[in-house]
């Protein structure tokens, strides 16, 4: 049964309705998992609600490890926003002032996600959850990718490594959009992101949360622009300035192999990120996949081959390493042949000269030493990667 509010912030989702019990799946799966929340981990919030006496929170844009984001109206300033809320016990201070530093040492930020304002919330527990006021500029653009073309999704990955370029040359590590509905009715910016879809969480929680199905999921098509922005600065840092004590890692699929054996190389880590990233966009499918630390690497050397012999021993991160992953004779099980006829198989329309010049990027991307790992810079020149970029229009 879909039972909706009296204020038109969204439909509930009940369980007990056999023909939507799937959009109670899909929504279960997608938001933070609710022992996070009796925890205290994730900072409770629900449609309608409204934060720090000013922040109306109107739709859920996503989450990710560290953080909740969503989706509210400025009453004072009389504009949308983004709220990413801060897991509690990760200080959410040094995003915000690696931020400063961002808008003080880059010259030119019109690509970059940076923080309008910030506040706290007190938690279950007193527990404190620091809260980043960013532009709203749509959800996650992986979250959007299939309903991409592969233009844009190519014009993304150049924008992306542009983006990277001025963060590396400002000394800073690393570690979306659609079109303004600030001052439009609620029921029309449902029209276009779509109404929410949530589940009203137990009363064990402490306080009223809703878990809500995130905007990609119903944000119409054709709100989708080209235009993306880089976010999350939470694992970012400054390269001639002491290394924070920053918690948590990149997601285990985007990590490089050397941040899985307790080597804190810089800019060489943003550029194994990208490479997935943009072979992501480029096949529609991500080069590997895992859910754990020892399954990602198991599925990264089946496909690149060997770990460098010197790394054995180092793993630091359970379960305990796997010595064939070491193991120098070990033949991969995709070569760049069988990754041709991958490329094949997923995009036929791509000609030889372009398979080829494919392979060639992603093989000075995907090096296990950072050392040999091309640099941003380096790639924008790149024979093969501005003919791949050319060759979409770029």
């Amino acid at each position: 049964m879909s039972l909706q509010d009296a204020n038109d912030y969204g439909d509930f989702i009940d369980s007990d309705d056999d023909e939507r019990a799937p959009e109670f799946c899909e929504i279960e799966e997608s938001a933070e998992p609710i022992q996070q929340y009796k925890k205290g981990t994730f900072y409770p919030v629900y449609i309608g609600e409204v934060l720090h006496g000013n922040y109306h929170v109107i739709h859920k844009l996503g989450r990710g490890g560290f953080s909740s984001v969503w989706m509210a109206h400025d009453i004072a300033n009389h504009r949308d926003v983004a709220l990413k809320i801060i897991v509690s016990g990760n200080s959410g201070d040094h995003e915000y002032n690696i931020h400063q530093q961002i808008i003080r040492d880059v010259k030119d930020t019109s690509s970059l996600l940076l923080c309008l304002n910030v506040f706290h919330l007190e938690g279950y527990q007193c527990r404190r959850h620091t809260v980043l006021v960013l532009p709203v500029q749509g959800p996650s653009f992986q979250m959007c990718l299939y309903k991409r073309p592969i233009a844009a999704r190519m014009s993304a990955a150049w924008q992306l490594l542009r983006t990277l370029k001025k963060l590396h040359d400002a000394k800073i590590v690393h570690g979306a959009t659609a079109t303004p509905l600030d001052d439009r009715k609620l029921n029309v910016k449902h029209q276009y992101l779509g109404r929410p879809q949530k589940i009203m969480l137990p009363n064990t929680i402490w306080k009223r949360a809703d878990l809500v199905l995130p905007i990609a999921e119903t944000i119409s098509e054709n709100l989708l622009q080209d235009t993306i922005y880089l976010a999350d600065f939470g694992l970012s840092f400054k390269t001639d300035q002491p290394v924070p004590d920053i918690k948590g890692f990149p997601p285990g699929l985007y990590r490089a192999p050397e941040l899985w054996h307790g080597i804190k190389c810089d800019y060489a880590r943003d550029i194994w990120s990208y490479m997935f990233i943009f072979t992501h966009l480029y096949l529609g499918v991500r080069p590997w996949l895992g859910n754990g630390s020892s399954t990602v690497l198991a599925n990264m050397v089946k496909i690149l081959g060997p770990l460098p012999q010197q790394r054995m021993g180092h793993y630091e991160h359970p379960p305990s390493g796997d010595v064939s992953w070491y193991c120098q004779s070990r033949v991969p099980d995709l070569r760049l042949e069988a990754l041709d006829a991958k490329i094949q198989r997923l995009r036929p329309e791509v000609s030889e000269i372009e398979r080829s010049h494919f392979l060639s990027v992603i093989a000075k991307g995907f090096c296990y030493l950072p050392e040999n790992r091309i640099t941003a810079g380096e790639l924008l020149d790149d024979e093969s990667f501005r003919a791949l970029m050319e060759h979409y229009q770029l």
